[in-house]
């Protein structure tokens, strides 16, 4: 069969090898100028650097199992990392628990409930049960006031705004239990994988296998239009129309009903429930270090950020040129006027910040600054969320959607990406 696939991320690609394996013709049409979505880098010394920072979990078996397939297991680097939060103005490690321990702004009882809450998460399989809950009332419940109010409420607000209250606990659950996986032998540090050179060496190494048996690519394809017609799916690229046997869109899950022309009222009005925060991520490129951890949280809702991942604090054999990475994540909303502001407005008013957190910062450590922003970064996902979850399968014939929206109740990540594309896949395979 011809089949067309709108969007060259990772689950496009992922599908798209599936399909290419069973001996289908394959089409993959990308409206920008390069591959790999959210998972594109950038020039940074002598070696490229993912735009939105990426690591990889010890349970991540999908992607690593991509990573041998591609012959770039020798390249995967495993290494322990560090996590800090910063709270009453000051930076604690984290997420140990010895790191517990020795957190101040909790007391020993709290301490206590905050580790067997965590203790109850990892060890539950049933996530269901927790869908129609929300991470708020569960955790106030199991953890109590304290650790709600000093650890998780400031990480979800940072993540959802004021939507912080009304998400699920299934998907609380998902993070929880993926951190959790991540240790090593030992149960002490954590572990987290990372590709020397970047994860884009996966993406690039993936496309040219799949150009080998047989994938079209086409780049700066416009798509203004995708209809059921019979037997047969109509797509209008770049204003010339093609006829395809199926098509997958892995557009985020807001831009479906702009592409495909012909869904029904009451379908749209399902998608429409889900909606979705932005990221603003800034990349630091500075003479020294900022601290000496890896990922730090922000537990002060006064800062607009919510996480500072140093990216050289983990992968030391860089090729940097010797300089410091950090990445600044904010959780954001179209509706806050920060994510419309100008690079430079962004950063001042980050500085403020910086400061609050390192007082001995300054702004002569940074040599470069660059800032991305991506309008779908994460679906806000409320309870009961699986009732509202779409198929893969559309209501038009012929046509298939794969997005991160369907990553449910894990976090959405490039493992979780690459799962879904095979999912899909699978799945046209079976209507065929």
């Amino acid at each position: 069969m011809k089949i067309a696939i709108v969007g060259g991320g990772f689950t496009g690609l992922s599908a798209a090898k599936k399909l290419l394996e069973a001996g289908h013709q394959v089409d993959l049409l990308e409206k920008g100028e390069y591959l790999g979505g959210l998972a594109s880098s950038v020039e940074i010394g002598d070696t490229k650097l993912e735009v939105f920072y990426h690591h990889i979990f010890t349970s991540d078996h999908e992607v690593q199992e991509l990573v041998k397939e591609l012959d770039l297991n020798e390249d995967l680097m495993w290494l322990e990392s560090k996590m800090g939060f910063f709270v009453n103005e000051q930076i604690f490690e984290f997420g140990t628990p010895i790191s517990l321990l020795k957190f101040k702004p909790l007391n020993i009882f709290d301490k206590i409930r905050f580790g067997i809450s965590v203790i109850r998460l990892q060890m539950l399989n049933d996530w269901k049960r927790l869908e129609h809950i929300t991470a708020k009332e569960w955790l106030l419940n199991n953890a109590g006031a304290k650790v709600y109010k000093t650890c998780w409420e400031p990480l979800l607000r940072t993540k959802f705004g004021e939507k912080h209250d009304k998400i699920s606990m299934a998907w609380f659950w998902g993070k929880i239990k993926l951190r959790g996986s991540t240790r090593s032998e030992a149960k002490t540090k954590e572990q987290l994988g990372y590709l020397k050179g970047s994860f884009e060496r996966l993406g690039d190494r993936l496309v040219e296998k799949l150009k080998d048996i047989g994938l079209s690519i086409q780049l700066n394809a416009e798509i203004s239009g995708i209809h059921s017609k019979g037997d047969q799916v109509l797509l209008s690229i770049n204003n010339i129309y093609k006829k395809y046997d199926k098509v997958l869109v892995t557009v985020p899950l807001p831009l479906v009903p702009n592409l495909i022309t012909d869904l029904p009222k009451d379908y749209l009005q399902q998608i429409g429930q889900i909606e979705y925060t932005s990221v603003i991520c800034t990349i630091l490129i500075m003479n020294r270090s900022f601290s000496d951890i890896y990922w730090l949280n922000i537990g002060d809702t006064s800062i607009p950020f919510g996480g500072l991942i140093e990216h050289t604090n983990m992968v030391h054999d860089s090729g940097y040129n010797n300089k410091h990475i950090l990445y600044i994540s904010n959780y954001t909303f179209m509706s806050d006027p920060l994510y419309h502001s100008t690079d430079k407005e962004v950063m001042n008013e980050y500085m403020i910040h910086l400061k609050k957190i390192n007082p001995s910062f300054d702004e002569s450590w940074i040599e470069e600054v660059k800032v991305f922003r991506a309008q779908f970064a994460q679906p806000v996902i409320l309870c009961n969320y699986s009732s509202i979850k779409p198929d893969f399968k559309t209501p038009s014939k012929g046509i298939y959607i794969a997005n991160m929206s369907h990553i449910y109740p894990e976090d959405r990540g490039m493992n979780y990406a690459i799962k879904t594309g095979y999912k899909v896949a699978e799945e046209m395979l079976s209507d065929i």
